[in-house]
């Protein structure tokens, strides 16, 4: 196109030459005719006879002085010359700008024809563009080969034209040809000027193919559906390139740019972009920007529709394996089955996993190298972890101890949701060694009433005496020996284990159970520490209507800790502890039998005429249980005097009687021969293995007196009586069988 104004300037400077040199010939006759008076036709040689003319009266004004007429016809001439000029030149401009017009029109209407045919096909659309470009290449070639002809054309016009001005030069004179030439030559310069400032001014042959690049979402992915459609959660960098290529110096006034809605875009390293932030169609076009002059849009462009979407991706982690929870953590007694649950409407691009707080693992990998994806291409996953490489062997076979897992979901938009799993495996059951202590109301002080803890189920302390309840302190653990990992360790159920205590006879009750310590006790047992222990108290007690005595011992039926590990007794019997608690609110009764002697209860004496023996019996239902460090029962203390040292004693106790509750010892009481009489006392002093004093049966003469009782005076009289002397009172009746016989005065 530029080509083809430069030719047109040229064809009109040449007519305006021509159209010059005949008004100057024309002018030349006049003056010719004028002067010499002669205003006849001319003939055939009344052009050289005007030529002639001309050049005589040119040399006629410079020897007469008239040379100042001649400058200012001259000047006149330029003037008029001039105003053609301005007029070509505005007429040019007008054509242009109508070109111009014209071109803008053209270029709306296709931008109309191309929305509505994006509209109803994209792809139909880029088709026939390539078609109408390829076509307005086709086009343009033939343009330039004709406007090649043309310009070969009028060259060999201006040719021409030259040769036939040297002819004219010739006739005129070489000082007239010189001034032609020259003006020629400003003209052709002024022409040359005009063609290139039109030549900037139509910049639309050198548009650059543009395409696009890229159209990346805030996660650096690109996502489209079948449609087109791109997808983006906050924003969106779509990026165009193109290689502009500069004809020359004069060519770096002018520009490529890409525009969205009027505006550039960035250029950096010749890419362009933007940054979309909503929803919506966006065109973009190539422009042509020139300096002093209008921008030129190209016909080629570009439409992106966006999609901003705020959906976010799921992921859960899902057991099936029977749990407990207890203290906002989760305990497994075998090693669970996970499963992890993710989905994405927009598409999962990966799936990530970390141990505790470590680094993040990639799990499953849905990525592309290129960073393309389809929309909603990958929308679920469901795997057990067992199932997968990276698990099978961590979840299998575990020991004891605390796990930490986060899953991680990241979609294709960089939308991410995580999900952690925090458990216990605990497989260990709670120690099954129990440490206990006793502390019961028995006032005996030979008799144990209270115990330092010591092992419940082979305890040192075999029996314990009580009277009316006996408290007790138990001391069990979760794990063995300790020696489980402590963050592994759920705790001893204290719920549960409070209804598995309970008496091995149901003589006595429990009452009053209370955990006075989880997990927080710790105590000294045959020179070790122990800790971590929780300490449960409770207390054993007659229950109503059971009668005044108990005999039991204190069990668990079994011991559980939170993560549901139980531990049971010795083939799943009971833990029954090693103590046996005798509860005794009875008193020991004493009975004494004297016998045939003569009681003078006044004095509290027993008189026997002979050695003599008694049998004190003692009932008591704990006797044989009451017993010393060497087993043996502990006896009601007697203690036998007399004023001779006449050798009383007393024997063993014995048990008599089917029930095993009575039990008798004898007493010796010796006579002695030539004294006359042997006076003895005795006591008999007992109490119970609860502290329960000795009684009589209230019958037996004799003294009770906090548990000793003080029997009767026994004395032996073996010798009879002698009469040494006597006095009658009364009146003699008369002799009778050789004896006086007295009666009696009253």
């Amino acid at each position: 196109m530029a080509g083809k104004r430069i030719l047109v300037g040229m064809l009109a400077f040449l007519l305006f030459l021509e159209e010059a040199a005949e008004k100057i010939s024309v002018y030349a006759m006049e003056n010719f005719y004028q002067e010499t008076g002669n205003e006849a036709e001319m003939g055939e040689d009344g052009e050289e006879a005007a030529d002639g003319a001309v050049n005589a009266d040119r040399e006629n004004k410079i020897e007469t002085g008239d040379g100042e007429t001649d400058r200012e016809e001259t000047e006149g001439k330029a003037k008029e010359t001039e105003d053609r000029e301005t007029e070509k030149e505005e007429a040019e401009e007008t054509e242009d700008r109508e070109a111009e017009k014209e071109e803008a029109e053209e270029t709306e209407d296709r931008e109309t024809e191309k929305e509505e045919a994006e509209e109803t096909e994209d792809r139909e659309t880029e088709k026939e563009e390539a078609k109408e470009t390829e076509d307005r290449e086709t086009e343009k070639e033939e343009a330039e080969e004709t406007e090649d002809r043309e310009t070969e054309k009028k060259e060999a016009e201006e040719t021409e034209d030259r040769e036939t001005g040297k002819e004219e030069a010739e006739e005129t004179g070489e000082t007239e040809a010189e001034s032609k030439m020259e003006e020629k030559k400003e003209e052709e310069s002024e022409g040359d000027s005009i063609g290139k400032e039109e030549e900037k001014e139509e910049p639309e042959i050198l548009f650059p193919e543009f395409r696009l690049k890229s159209a990346v979402n805030d996660a650096g992915n690109t996502v489209t559906d079948q449609e087109g459609i791109c997808y983006f959660r906050k924003s969106m960098s779509v990026t165009f390139q193109t290689e502009e290529e500069m004809g020359s110096e004069e060519d770096s006034v002018r520009k490529f740019v890409i525009q969205r809605d009027g505006t550039d875009l960035t250029c950096e390293d010749g890419c362009f972009t933007d940054e979309i932030y909503e929803d919506g169609e966006y065109v973009y076009t190539i422009v042509y920007k020139i300096e002093d002059a209008e921008e030129v849009t190209g016909e080629n462009s570009w439409t992106i529709r966006g999609k901003k979407t705020a959906e976010e991706p799921s992921v859960s982690v899902i057991c099936d394996s029977a749990s407990t929870e207890y203290n906002g953590k989760r305990y497994f007694t075998e090693d669970p089955d996970i499963r992890i649950c993710a989905d994405s409407d927009v598409g999962i691009a990966a799936v990530e996993y970390r141990e505790g707080s470590g680094a993040y693992v990639i799990w499953k990998d849905f990525r592309e190298e290129d960073a393309c994806y389809v929309y909603g291409a990958q929308t679920e996953l469901e795997e057990e972890l067992k199932d997968s490489e990276e698990f099978a062997e961590l979840l299998t076979d575990m020991e004891d101890g605390s796990c930490s897992y986060t899953f991680r979901v990241t979609d294709v938009l960089g939308g991410t949701a995580e999900a952690e799993m925090e458990f216990v495996v605990d497989k260990t059951a709670p120690d099954a060694r129990i440490f206990a202590a006793y502390a019961s109301d028995g006032t005996n002080p030979s008799s144990v009433s209270g115990t330092g803890i010591m092992d419940f189920l082979h305890s040192i302390t075999d029996r314990l005496f009580g009277k009316k309840e006996v408290w007790f302190d138990l001391y069990v653990t979760d794990g063995k020996g300790g020696q489980q990992k402590q963050h592994a360790v759920s705790g001893i159920d204290t719920e549960d284990l409070c209804r598995q205590i309970f008496t091995a006879d149901g003589q006595a009750e429990i009452r009053k159970l209370q955990v006075s310590d989880e997990d927080g006790v710790s105590f000294w047992y045959d020179g070790k520490q122990y800790e971590g222990y929780t300490q449960v108290r409770g207390c054993m007690v007659i229950p109503s209507g059971h009668g005044r005595n108990a005999a039991d011992r204190l069990c668990i039926k079994r011991l559980k800790d939170h993560a549901g590990n139980v531990t049971y007794g010795i083939e799943s019997e009971n833990l029954t502890g090693g103590t046996v608690v005798y509860m005794d609110q009875e008193n020991p009764v004493l009975m004494v039998d004297y016998g045939d002697g003569l009681l003078d209860e006044e004095r509290n004496m027993v008189f026997y005429t002979e050695e003599t023996t008694l049998e004190p019996v003692l009932t008591e239902e704990n006797y044989r249980n009451h017993v010393r460090e060497d087993k043996s029962p502990v006896s009601p203390y007697v203690e036998l005097t007399d004023d001779g040292g006449y050798g009383a004693s007393a024997g063993e106790w014995r048990m008599e009687g089917p029930k095993g509750n009575r039990f008798s010892a004898q007493l010796l009481f010796p006579a002695v021969p030539g004294t006359g009489e042997a006076v003895y006392d005795f006591t008999v002093e007992y109490q119970d293995g609860a502290g329960n004093l000795l009684e009589t049966d209230g019958v037996i003469p004799g003294n009770i007196k906090n548990g000793v009782y003080t029997g009767c005076t026994v004395v032996i009289d073996d010798r009879p009586p002698e009469l040494t002397s006597f006095s009658i009172e009364g009146e003699l009746a008369g002799p009778c069988g050789g004896m006086d016989v007295f009666r009696s005065i009253e």
